[in-house]
């Protein structure tokens, strides 16, 4: 895949934005102390961050930028409108959502931020997939594999994911139960369950998040916008799967006490 570059890239991103978002760019340092893949990240929050108590209370929510057919991103596409889906107001939960590049260094050095910075009760990353027609929810990720190249030209060190023991990583959600309840709620989208997130960028961030917590790690795939779903159906079905996963997180903790 041919590489962007870096200011094609911000141009194409700012671009995006509409009037009244709140916007950061934040260049990360990556291994080796330059830019990581020269990414700058994106992001806008419902409220300003706050420190966190011991009741996590944040869901941090990625999707991904512009990569080879895909110059509008379905993931980021639906993940901006879940800002104004009342999801604090409905669920109970501060919302964080942020788009990352396409780039295996962006991965490494921000989802990790992510979590040591939030300590969120739930992260969920969205990608875009061409070959899914339904709302595809990932089960597990792999820490090696990765040759395809990112935006960038890049792939990581050995084709793998710096953090992480294991070769294969499964989400500790009950995803079948998630799935089935999603699907109870008369949204007219289907949800399904998958074990193969496709050794790219998608899968890399997974089995980076799946190493951090895979108790409150998910990803969704979603397919391109309009091929059988609008954004907006997209978005409201991952608020229902933001709650359903809200609720069991909860139950789980009051049955523990």
């Amino acid at each position: 895949m041919a590489a962007r570059s870096r200011s094609a890239l911000v141009a194409a991103s700012d671009r995006r934005f509409q009037s009244g978002v709140k916007v950061s760019r934040e260049p990360l340092s990556g291994r080796g102390g330059g830019l990581a893949g020269g990414c700058f990240f994106f992001f806008f929050l419902n409220q300003q961050p706050k420190a966190m108590d011991d009741e996590r209370n944040t869901v941090v929510i990625t999707g991904f930028g512009p990569f080879g057919e895909h110059d509008v991103n379905a993931s980021w596409v639906v993940v901006k409108l879940l800002s104004t889906m009342n999801i604090k107001e409905d669920l109970g939960v501060e919302l964080l959502i942020e788009e990352i590049p396409v780039g295996y260094e962006c991965v490494s050095s921000k989802v990790p931020h992510l979590w040591e910075i939030h300590k969120p009760l739930l992260v969920i990353h969205v990608g875009v997939s061409s070959r899914d027609n339904t709302i595809v929810l990932e089960g597990c990720a792999h820490k090696s594999g990765y040759t395809k190249y990112d935006i960038f030209g890049l792939t990581p060190p050995q084709g793998q994911c710096s953090l992480g023991e294991n070769n294969r990583l499964e989400n500790a959600l009950d995803l079948k139960y998630i799935s089935s309840e999603v699907n109870k709620a008369n949204l007219d989208v289907i949800t399904t369950v998958s074990t193969d997130a496709g050794r790219y960028l998608c899968e890399f961030i997974y089995y980076t998040s799946l190493s951090i917590d895979a108790s409150r790690t998910l990803f969704i795939h979603v397919p391109p916008l309009n091929k059988t779903y609008s954004a907006e159906k997209m978005a409201a079905c991952i608020k229902t799967i933001i709650s359903v996963i809200i609720k069991d997180i909860y139950k789980t903790k009051l049955n523990s006490l």
